[in-house]
């Protein structure tokens, strides 16, 4: 099968500094923890593609193995077109207002909430319940303990690999040992799909931007409703 793995680094191994986002070791780190994940996966897979997800996505380069591609901005269009039967999300961290961790935000810091049907989501969950539209599902987590309470919150069965709590940093071999032994089972979840009938956005932004976005709120429709 064909996997995407899409890494972001807040809620990589070990980092436990903001200016380590920015001086590299945070690359590093999410770079490790995705050689222990590929490591743990080896041949049970045909393909994986690593979507580079944080910052201006430029962060890893192309050097994970013959069978792995990274992407940067792909659209989903071109992520629809790659045959992808399950998702990863490694490093993932908090959502924005979340207390006494570790740089929460949802996609920027100038939002403070985003809500899914009147409930506060981060990327995690918005990442799972996208590709659930189209029958793809989110199996593997690694990141914030708090990313992971709001996926198993939305009903989700996933693997899951807690790298930090608040200010409470786990051991970093322990979590890529982990990432390595729970990667192959997470191949074997399926119909782990989260699906509801309507979705009523609302994103609220921060001051700056409010005055522009107020009451930012639409409707979609689930695909499978239309």
């Amino acid at each position: 099968m064909n996997i995407l793995i899409i890494a972001d680094v807040e809620g990589a191994s070990g980092v436990d500094r903001e200016i380590d986002v920015d001086n590299g070791k945070a690359t590093r780190a999410i770079a490790n923890d995705l050689i222990y994940l590929l490591a743990g996966l080896k041949k049970n897979i045909a393909k994986a593609y690593v979507w580079d997800f944080h910052g201006d996505e430029n962060n890893l380069t192309n050097t994970f193995g013959k069978n792995v591609t990274v992407l940067s901005h792909p659209s989903l269009r071109y992520l629809l077109s790659l045959n992808i039967s399950k998702v990863f999300l490694v490093g993932f961290h908090a959502k924005s207002g979340t207390k006494n961790e570790f740089m929460p935000h949802t996609y920027s810091y100038e939002i403070s909430d985003f809500k899914i049907n009147n409930k506060s989501v981060g990327e995690a969950t918005l990442f799972a319940l996208l590709f659930s539209e189209f029958e793809i599902p989110t199996v593997f987590l690694s990141g914030s303990f708090y990313v992971a309470k709001e996926l198993e919150d939305l009903g989700l069965n996933f693997k899951k690999i807690i790298t930090r709590k608040n200010q409470k940093i786990f051991p970093v071999s322990k979590v890529r040992s982990e990432i390595k032994s729970k990667a192959k089972e997470a191949l074997s979840i399926n119909n782990n799909i989260i699906r509801f009938k309507n979705y009523k956005i609302d994103i609220t932004f921060k001051e700056e931007l409010a005055n522009n976005f107020k009451n930012s709120c639409f409707l979609i429709k689930s695909k499978n409703t239309i």
